[in-house]
């Protein structure tokens, strides 16, 4: 399914000639997943439309996640999102099970695998899709190997990258693609589409569009958190919101389900508030709590803000692939803490 404010940029995108190597690159959760997903199936769709047809038998082998000239390759741990885009059954409680175990690196074999197997014709006399989702995730035996191929590609292959995080791809990759922007929804076009959703029904407008900003303006954020399936960062602005006395184990204890960057997304959204804020500007990402940002924003000076960022934002950089992540939390909700004691 192609999200509705990816649909021009689509028809725009597949008047042109595609490129062999494809790199696309954006926000997390704002459908890079669905877009890519819809141009490998236009690819390998035997129709003449602007778009995958959903009659041949190509289109019919693509939706049930078995096309021969389609290689899609993820983190073990991210390998259902196929079946979830395709609307094939998931065994839920199997995944939730064995999540822990799942690997959350592209390993070497995988892009060995789809490489190897490109070295052959197309099935159906086509292009081969070789889908890799998020580059950023791989291996640094497995970039090389991809860095190999793309060196040396083969004429009946096209490659389609995509990453939340495109300054952790190797710039040796990178510069054998072409990099493609996906563009972030406009707030009109997701308060529209989050309108239409069922579990939004019972939401004030005003209180969806401050949870829209509260999740980043992504659409797909705030209604996974809507729908209690994803990251919701309430519990952490509870504990920003009471300053030197906020409790540092109850954020630490939201890691057993949550992802370290989500966390510190959400303190560096803060942050940036308190000191728009100081600036008597308007808070971006929180207006509910602009009140009480303002009784305590002047605890600090602009400098020691803006070091806490700087800090921060570094930290951030890491986060990836922390290996203590519990204690590096706990020590910047700790310097965030110390800047609004006397």
């Amino acid at each position: 399914m192609l999200y509705p404010w990816n649909a021009t940029f689509f028809s725009q995108f597949t008047q042109q000639s595609i490129p062999q190597a494809l790199l696309f690159f954006g926000e997390q959760a704002i459908g890079k997943f669905n877009f890519s997903m819809h141009l490998a199936n236009y690819l390998v769709c035997e129709g003449t439309h602007d778009k995958p047809c959903q009659q041949c038998q190509a289109c019919h082998w693509f939706s049930q996640a078995n096309h021969p000239d389609f290689f899609p390759v993820l983190p073990e741990n991210q390998s259902y999102l196929l079946e979830k885009h395709l609307q094939l059954e998931i065994d839920v409680d199997k995944k939730e099970v064995s999540d822990k175990k799942l690997s959350k690196f592209i390993k070497i074999e995988q892009i060995r695998d789809v490489v190897s197997s490109n070295i052959l014709g197309s099935y159906r006399g086509g292009k081969r899709i070789i889908f890799i989702y998020p580059v950023e995730s791989m291996a640094t035996e497995a970039a090389n190997c991809l860095l190999k191929s793309l060196e040396e590609p083969s004429p009946n292959v096209i490659y389609l990258l995509v990453t939340h995080r495109i300054d952790l791809v190797l710039p040796t990759i990178r510069s054998r693609c072409m990099a493609i922007p996906v563009p972030k929804p406009k707030e009109g076009e997701s308060l529209e589409w989050l309108r239409l959703q069922d579990s939004c029904n019972s939401i004030d407008r005003d209180d969806l569009g401050a949870l829209l900003t509260e999740h980043g303006k992504s659409p797909l954020k705030t209604l996974q958190a809507i729908e209690g399936g994803a990251f919701n960062g309430q519990v952490v602005i509870e504990q920003l919101s009471r300053f030197q006395d906020i409790e540092i184990s109850q954020v630490i204890d939201l890691l057993a389900k949550n992802s370290l960057i989500d966390i510190l997304n959400c303190l560096y959204r803060w942050c940036i508030d308190i000191y728009l804020s100081k600036s008597n500007l308007p808070v971006r990402y929180y207006p509910r709590s602009a009140d009480k940002i303002k009784l305590y924003q002047d605890r600090m000076s602009f400098v020691q803000l803006s070091q806490f960022i700087k800090f921060l934002m570094i930290e951030m950089k890491l986060a990836s692939h922390p290996l203590f992540p519990k204690l590096q939390l706990e020590s910047l909700l700790a310097k965030y803490a110390h800047l609004f004691k006397a």
